[in-house]
């Protein structure tokens, strides 16, 4: 019904080359350290520790180690049982990455395999496939239990990401690839939710800052732009007037007489 033929431990310096391989078996890779990334015609992902990378014989993929290196445990197994598996949707890859979270845990499951005495009887294979199997269905439920889990606060996070450092450059890939969303699908669905696109929110929150500064300090508006990225006083004052009708000075004087205004009102009263 099936059978394991091989279960492994490796720690890779070198990264991973961009040739397209073809796995003549199924497999699976559970990253246990460090970065790497995983590529199919359909899928450009982010790997990390805990994350599970699912192989299907033919399908041609590519993925290992970033410029850092990574531990991984591997495991290459075949047989009947598993193709079932892979035509009942089981071994899907059409969803090749999963989150596992708690990589010390699943590596142990790993660990089992290579140092349990081998099968000798055809019983004993098949009675290590169903281990394997069982083992294979226990991890991509739990990877759906998080995914669910990171689904119901993926815009929360987002907003975080976008509004965060607002002087740095942001990648928006990613933050798109950090809630497990394609870029296009999380950018849509961003703004679907919010009303505006992630880039456009992240720029709003930077001329908001903009103008809660220009009030409340006493700090040039060249050092203002400075400070939430802009390229100069010009390039502020280019989206700030778009945004608040007026050049980031002009706001400030604004906002001082309105201040003084109310000062002066505050002393006639008393």
């Amino acid at each position: 019904m099936g059978w394991l033929v091989l279960a492994g431990h490796a720690i890779t310096t070198r990264p991973r080359s961009d040739v397209e391989a073809r796995f003549p078996l199924f497999g699976c890779t559970l990253v246990t350290s460090g970065r790497g990334r995983y590529r199919d015609a359909h899928h450009d992902v982010a790997l990390g520790p805990g994350d599970l990378v699912l192989v299907v014989p033919g399908h041609p993929h590519n993925y290992g180690a970033g410029p850092g290196g990574w531990e991984e445990r591997f495991l290459a197994f075949d047989g009947p049982m598993f193709r079932l598996a892979a035509t009942n949707g089981l071994l899907d890859i059409r969803n090749p990455v999963r989150s596992l979270g708690d990589s010390d845990r699943w590596a142990a499951r790993f660990d089992h395999f290579r140092r349990r005495p081998a099968p000798v009887t055809p019983a004993e294979r098949d009675a290590e496939a169903a281990m394997i199997l069982a083992l294979l269905a226990e991890m991509l439920d739990n990877a759906e239990a998080s995914r669910s889990e990171s689904a119901a606060n993926w815009l929360d996070r987002s907003r975080d990401a976008l509004a965060g450092n607002l002087g740095d450059r942001l990648d928006l890939t990613e933050v798109a690839t950090a809630t497990g969303m394609p870029y296009e699908t999380w950018r849509r669905q961003f703004k679907k939710m919010v009303g505006v696109p992630p880039a456009r929110y992240r720029l709003d929150r930077r001329l908001t800052t903009a103008a809660d500064q220009l009030l409340t300090t006493s700090s040039s508006i060249r050092s203002i732009a400075a400070g939430l990225g802009f390229t100069d006083e010009r390039h502020l004052a280019v989206h700030f007037k778009e945004s608040f009708g007026c050049t980031p000075a002009a706001f400030r004087r604004r906002g001082t007489r309105t201040a003084g205004s109310a000062r002066g009102h505050h002393s006639g009263v008393t």
